[in-house]
């Protein structure tokens, strides 16, 4: 608790998707930021993708809004 009105938010999510010989996909989700009384979540966050067995990447940055039911 940041303090009476903010909460610091964060969170993690990471998948992957592997065959029986190699990786097909992964991908992770990243956002750190404030969350409100109300529920609602603001901050920067991150979506990373990686695909095939050479792992190409895909890196994508920006800021997001999210409310919590």
């Amino acid at each position: 608790k940041i303090n009476e009105q903010l909460n610091f938010y964060s969170m993690l999510i990471v998948e992957s998707d592997f065959s029986f010989k190699e990786h097909q996909a992964s991908s992770q989700v990243i956002r750190l930021g404030l969350e409100n009384r109300k529920k609602m979540q603001f901050g920067i966050g991150s979506n990373i993708s990686q695909v095939g067995c050479s792992y190409e990447t895909d890196i994508n940055f920006g800021v997001f809004i999210g409310k919590k039911f």
